[in-house]
């Protein structure tokens, strides 16, 4: 094998090394068909902006549950908007990750997503979705505030499972934050 061929062999052994390396993004996307985009507007719509002045901006989400794409999560379209401002930022469709326990990739938080909301008492109540389980409500200590992880907590106070608190199925995922 010439030197020239051993040359260009190594390169494309090289590049497809660092193709193969590329760390997968955050979130996927996920395609939604025109049924559920209109279903997501009009639930969106049809909703209330959750609004947190903490954060500065308000949300508003609709989800699919069982999207083909989306292993781990539901399939997810929201919009957001910095309270002092109208516009709103419309997301192409995620698919979002559970945040039971776990922090958020970086530029992304916890966010409660109502819809998916479901009391229960053991894994099996929440089997019609297969990335779903009975989660135990986590609270700040001494300030009674949700939680998932620490650092949601301020002061160095500690994220700690509420024993006889209602569980429900997972509805905490990391979704993007708006630009």
């Amino acid at each position: 094998m010439s030197i020239t061929r051993f040359g260009a062999l190594a390169l494309v052994f090289a590049f497809s090394f660092l193709v193969a390396c590329q760390p997968a993004p955050d979130f996927e996307s996920c395609v939604m068909t025109e049924k559920m985009l209109a279903d997501c507007k009009a639930q969106i719509e049809a909703g209330q902006d959750q609004c947190r002045e903490s954060e500065v901006y308000c949300f508003d989400t609709c989800l699919v549950g069982d999207h083909p794409s989306c292993y781990e999560g539901p399939c997810v379209k929201f919009e957001g908007r910095k309270i002092t401002e109208a516009v709103v930022v419309d997301s192409d469709p995620i698919c979002a990750t559970p945040c039971h326990g776990i922090a958020c990739p970086n530029g992304s938080t916890c966010r409660e997503l109502p819809a998916g909301k479901k009391a229960c008492t053991s894994d099996t109540d929440c089997s019609g979705l297969p990335w779903s389980v009975c989660e135990d409500t986590r609270k700040c200590g001494g300030t009674g505030l949700l939680c998932e992880t620490a650092a949601d907590c301020k002061d160095g106070k500690t994220c700690d499972v509420v024993p006889d608190a209602q569980k429900f199925c997972t509805w905490k995922f990391c979704i993007p934050d708006p630009e």
